[in-house]
């Protein structure tokens, strides 16, 4: 069986881990540095319960496939998977660190929260099980500890897909007998379950129960022996249209619940959401857009990109660009990556190797400020004047 230990070094020195961060039952976190650059990540393998398997090499498959499909994963709201790694056999998932407190622990301190703000961190985590959902992917362990907030912004990101599987609605599927009580839809706790977007919709709304009444739901599985008491019966304050669509979110039977998140959303009047655009959240991009000049609120995130010198060198850096989310509905949401203007020289000298007569003649041109649409995890950036081979372009860098 492996482990890391703090200040062990692994991928050939490039990562340096920290420390332990926890673990479960079917995987251990370490926190590590990344030697070129500081930076800061996080590395998920299996644990020893499963290592010990006979099966491990299988499962161990399975694990690096499904982070290879997560790192194709690219929202605002969920956990950034970058790559896997390799160490004296031992997979590892190498993803973001978030500098936050999970939502279990901030409840814990806040106590029940608002129903606005409640509503603000479900809103949030419902446009990451839209997108997982479009991807073929369920969570199937939503709860507060999932949800880790933002230091910086207070913005929900969705963690710990470990349990995520492949899904077809209304597929019957062999269920893994790991359950977060409270949390769990009822199909869960069967051997053969029919599992589908309305499993995390029950999940979601136990999670929205627990932010509005401190209290965790009584588990699925309870159900037939006893009812599920009504959030407003902890909490006055919870408006009937919450009360009711917390209830009906956490039905019993799947068939009686809203079959997608979106619809379960419309039930809260969050179908259509826009806090995105709030001008707090970052700095203005102005962009031109017929003759005028529109100011649209961005935020920030930070990509890596890579230079490779003539003795084949690859150095690694990491940037920062701005972003807005337009949410088009039906689960649909892009990433509008904002790229600076500027004045570049385009084409190629006469006289240059491999020159052929399409790059000339050389000219400069002006490019005004716009948005591009972020593609899987590969952002868009542009930083005028960046020479590229002994050319200067408008650099369209990629992770």
């Amino acid at each position: 069986m492996q482990y890391w230990k703090s200040g062990q070094t692994i991928d050939n020195g490039r990562f340096t881990i920290e420390k332990v961060l926890g673990g479960g039952d079917f995987g251990v976190t370490y926190s590590a540095r990344e030697q070129c650059n500081g930076k800061l990540v996080v590395i998920k393998t299996l644990n020893h319960l499963q290592q010990v398997q006979a099966d491990f090499q299988q499962r161990q498959v399975k694990f690096v496939n499904e982070a290879v499909r997560l790192a194709k994963c690219s929202h605002p709201h969920i956990v950034q998977v970058y790559e896997v790694i390799e160490e004296g056999g031992l997979w590892g998932m190498v993803m973001e660190y978030i500098n936050g407190t999970d939502l279990a622990v901030y409840l814990e301190k806040q106590g029940k929260l608002s129903e606005s703000e409640a509503l603000r961190y479900v809103q949030q985590v419902g446009q990451a099980l839209e997108y997982v959902h479009r991807k073929g992917f369920l969570h199937r362990d939503v709860k507060p500890s999932n949800i880790i907030l933002r230091r910086s912004t207070k913005e929900a990101v969705l963690i710990d897909f470990w349990l995520n599987r492949e899904f077809t609605v209304d597929r019957t599927r062999s269920t893994i007998n790991v359950n977060t009580e409270g949390y769990a839809a009822i199909e869960q706790y069967e051997k053969q379950g029919n599992f589908g977007a309305y499993t995390d919709v029950y999940a979601l709304a136990a999670t929205l129960y627990s932010l509005l009444t401190g209290k965790v739901a009584i588990p699925a599985n309870f159900r037939k022996y006893a009812q599920l008491r009504p959030p407003k019966q902890f909490n006055p304050n919870i408006s009937d249209r919450v009360n009711n669509a917390i209830l009906e979110g956490m039905e019993l039977e799947p068939q009686d619940r809203p079959q997608t998140v979106r619809k379960w959303l419309g039930m809260l009047n969050l179908q259509n959401p826009s806090p995105n655009l709030s001008p707090n959240r970052g700095k203005a991009f102005n962009t031109p857009v017929g003759g005028l000049s529109l100011s649209i609120p961005t935020r920030r995130f930070e990509f890596e990109y890579a230079k490779i010198d003539k003795s084949l060198k690859i150095t690694r850096y990491r940037e920062q660009a701005g972003f807005f989310i337009e949410d088009l509905g039906n689960g649909v949401v892009l990433e509008m990556v904002a790229i600076p203007g500027g004045t570049f020289l385009m084409g190629s000298p006469e006289d240059e190797e491999a020159h052929t007569d399409m790059e000339s003649p050389q000219h400069q041109v002006t490019v005004q400020p716009f948005f591009i649409r972020k593609s899987g995890e590969n952002p868009a950036y542009a930083r005028p004047g960046m020479k590229t081979g002994g050319r200067i372009y408008p650099a369209f860098v990629v992770k």
